[in-house]
């Protein structure tokens, strides 16, 4: 009978020794899915978060880039006697049939381009930050930046920084910063956005949709009013597409 007794007692104790398990097992399979939610959880906040900082930065930069803007117009005394500017000053494109333009007896005709298809903005910088944008979209020869004051405008031009330029452009099929630097880019901008540090010496140019820096000129020293530039070529490669001045953020 004890042996009995004995034997009965055991088989309960592994009867509760197993649910014992059992339960044991549920929770560890309990707190297994708890935490894995909680990692869930944790992986969303962390790109949440990571989307929330990318959000303030493009909202701080655009804050920045709005407050930097200036209204730039294109000054039609300084054009090629081929590029034409518009009525409000933010297009220019290139035409075949030459034109004498507005003569301006204060700049004289020193101001103006007569070998390659340039212009410079009507506003000049001698200090401070300021940015712009221009629309090169479908133009297969162009060339933006700034120049000084100074800065040869008749006969064949070097578009370089020893010579009074400093820009970036296409031409031939690929991208150029200066006359001779090569640009690698993974993009075609459309539309190109420029920003000068006067104080620092710094001019850099941006693909405006990507938000890519494209290329930077740096440790310059600037000691004269740096001029907005456009180039559409020479009589040997030109781009009939207009170019455009952005006034969109202004």
């Amino acid at each position: 009978m004890k042996t009995r007794e004995y034997m009965m007692k055991t088989r309960e104790y592994m009867m509760k020794t197993r649910e014992y398990k059992m339960k044991t097992r549920e929770y560890m399979m309990k707190t297994r899915e708890y935490m894995m939610k909680t990692r869930e959880y944790r992986e969303r906040n962390r790109v949440r978060n990571r989307e929330y900082r990318k959000y303030d930065i493009i909202h701080v930069c655009n804050r920045i880039i709005y407050i930097l803007t200036v209204n730039v117009t294109l000054d039609a005394d300084s054009a090629h006697p081929r590029l034409i500017v518009s009525h409000d000053g933010k297009q220019v494109r290139y035409e075949e049939k030459q034109h004498v333009g507005v003569k301006n007896e204060d700049k004289g005709q020193n101001n103006k381009f007569d070998e390659w298809f340039c212009i410079v903005g009507n506003e000049g910088f001698s200090s401070g930050c300021f940015y712009y944008e221009v629309q090169v979209k479908g133009a297969d020869w162009w060339c933006v930046g700034v120049t000084r004051e100074s800065a040869q405008r008749k006969g064949e031009l070097y578009v370089d920084t020893k010579y009074g330029y400093w820009t970036v452009g296409l031409s031939g099929g690929q991208y150029y910063a200066g006359d001779v630097h090569r640009l690698f880019l993974s993009v075609n901008p459309e539309k190109i956005g420029l920003f000068v540090d006067y104080e620092k010496g710094r001019v850099s140019f941006y693909d405006v949709k990507s938000m890519c820096h494209i290329h930077s000129f740096t440790d310059q020293s600037f000691t004269e009013t740096l001029f907005p530039f456009i180039h559409l070529g020479s009589k040997y490669f030109y781009s009939s597409v207009p170019l455009i001045i952005c006034s969109d953020l202004l």
